[in-house]
């Protein structure tokens, strides 16, 4: 089951617009100026109402084979298949979504260059699937009721927040979604989530007390899907298709087609879509569509992991056990993949940054989980039998900073219909292009955890451990609020505020029994 509503079943939301004098949030009957009070400065809000309900369900399974070939005395070969199959439904059990025969090849090579083990060489290579999770047809799928109006306010309550001298410039607009036909959910044989990945390396036992090693990995984005909103390309299809009147009977944001034309797509691909040219629960017959990717006019995913990964190991000898690592890498893209932290992540499959193509603008560069540099290490020491001390640290680079803001008017597109403040723009009026990751990074992050295990000869098979977390106490921005303008125009209070930090330290005990039967 899933399900959703507001705290206190309504929410408010404060907004700006720069021209109050002709703007209509949501198609309402009013401009700004005309609703009065702080609207002539263009100030106004809006109130909220959301409740979704379902009962989604996922269904996975898996075939797969695998062996080993000794191909030589010293180079051994590891061989895999893998057969993966995907099925979503919605409330009424019909199926939404249905990914077979993903075939997923493996590979391996071990080569054992020395006879003895001292030296190996090793390449991998593979094919990764990922399932579609429940929430997606749960969110995409269900039922939903929202509703919104909007009002100018001359004041707010210094207690509650509320605000105060309300008066209505907009109807009520109500969206119901009543369970969707499943059709109109996701694109007709919509592609999984893959990636391949690759990884070449090699380990050395230098002496006995000292291992090293090098490897590098490569992985990269075939396909992804996501959610997209843009009403855009069904207007122009119907105009090819016999269904000339679609965008002046619906007319822009917050219309009838809006809620029905939410589907989820492959991003960057053709797509065969079913949607409902009266409006969302209409109950007329749906039509397909069959959109390339150019109609769409989001560009082909990209995503790339390169790293290189070096490190040192003292094997467990005269009681101690030490190993280091050092990973330089590259992780590049203009989508992170199923989520996007860097804009606005939202539920898996379920961000915005496919909503609309120009989300896509100046969407390459360095994604939010880059960190360039990271340095692990870790160790114990033996004390006695009975004690063993062991210590855990990473330090890493910092995450690259984004800028976002509104989508220029020379964008080319009509900000009604989306105006969140998600688009590589830093400053909305000057048109000025923001890349992803263009802003410099955070600052590097570093922590040590240390512990302690006792185990007692007397009682076999109990452990006591003490660990504690973050010693140094830490507290070093980890993420923070992109969002350079909270509406049109304004700049935002929150900007670059840091949205996380380093958990401050704490500390765990735990007790451990095993016992053979």
């Amino acid at each position: 089951l899933v399900g959703a509503t507001r705290p206190g079943g309504y929410s408010w939301a404060y907004l700006y617009h720069n021209n109050p004098n002709t703007w209509k949030p949501g198609g309402a009957d009013l401009t700004l100026a005309q609703g009065g009070g702080f609207g002539a400065q263009g100030y106004y809000v809006s109130e909220g109402t959301y409740f979704k309900s379902g009962a989604p369900t996922t269904s996975q399974s898996a075939q797969y084979i695998q062996d080993r070939y000794q191909v030589t005395d010293t180079l051994l070969l590891d061989l895999g298949l893998r057969n993966e199959q995907f099925h979503n439904y919605n409330n009424k059990q019909e199926l939404v979504i249905a990914q077979e025969r993903q075939i997923a090849p493996r590979l391996g090579l071990t080569w054992d260059a020395n006879h003895d083990g001292s030296l190996k060489v090793f390449a991998n290579a593979g094919r990764y699937f990922m399932p579609v999770p429940t929430n997606l047809v749960g969110n995409m799928g269900s039922e939903l009721k929202t509703t919104t109006r909007y009002y100018t306010y001359t004041g707010v309550d210094a207690t509650s927040g509320l605000p105060q001298g309300l008066k209505p410039i907009s109807n009520v607009i109500v969206n119901i979604n009543t369970s969707p036909d499943a059709r109109s959910v996701a694109a007709e044989n919509i592609r999984p989530f893959y990636q391949d990945e690759m990884s070449l390396g090699f380990e050395k036992a230098y002496s006995p007390s000292l291992n090293f090693g090098v490897m590098g990995t490569y992985r990269t984005l075939r396909t992804s899907y996501d959610d997209t909103c843009d009403p855009r390309p069904i207007y122009a299809w119907g105009k090819r298709n016999g269904y000339p009147n679609l965008e002046a009977d619906t007319g822009g944001a917050g219309n009838s087609l809006y809620p029905s034309w939410c589907m989820v797509i492959n991003t960057g691909e053709s797509n065969s879509v079913w949607f409902d040219p009266q409006g969302a629960g209409s109950g007329s017959t749906l039509v397909r569509a069959d959109l390339t990717a150019q109609d769409i006019g989001l560009p082909k995913v990209k995503r790339t992991y390169a790293a290189l990964n070096f490190f040192l190991e003292h094997p467990f000898r005269d009681g101690w056990y030490g190993k280091i690592n050092y990973t330089y890498s590259q992780n590049k893209g203009n989508t992170e993949g199923q989520t996007d932290s860097g804009v606005a992540g939202g539920d898996v499959g379920l961000s915005a940054g496919s909503d609309y193509k120009e989300l896509a603008y100046n969407a390459y560069g360095p994604l939010s989980g880059d960190r360039t540099h990271v340095i692990k290490a870790y160790g114990y020491y033996q004390l006695t039998q009975e004690w063993v001390l062991g210590a855990n640290t990473q330090i890493a680079s910092g995450r690259p900073r984004n800028c976002l803001g509104q989508l220029p008017e020379s964008a080319g597109m009509d900000v009604g219909y989306y105006a969140g403040n998600y688009f590589f723009y830093c400053d909305a009026e000057a048109g000025k292009a923001s890349p992803r990751g263009s802003h410099g990074r955070l600052p590097w992050t570093a922590q040590l955890d240390l512990n302690v295990s006792y185990q007692p000869m007397q009682v076999k098979g109990l452990v006591l451990r003490f660990a504690m977390y973050n010693v140094l106490d830490s507290r070093t921005i980890s993420s923070e609020n992109s969002g350079s303008n909270g509406g049109e125009g304004s700049i935002s209070p929150t900007y670059l505020q840091g949205g996380s930090r380093t958990a401050p330290r704490s500390a765990r005990l735990s007790v451990e029994y095993n016992h053979k039967f």
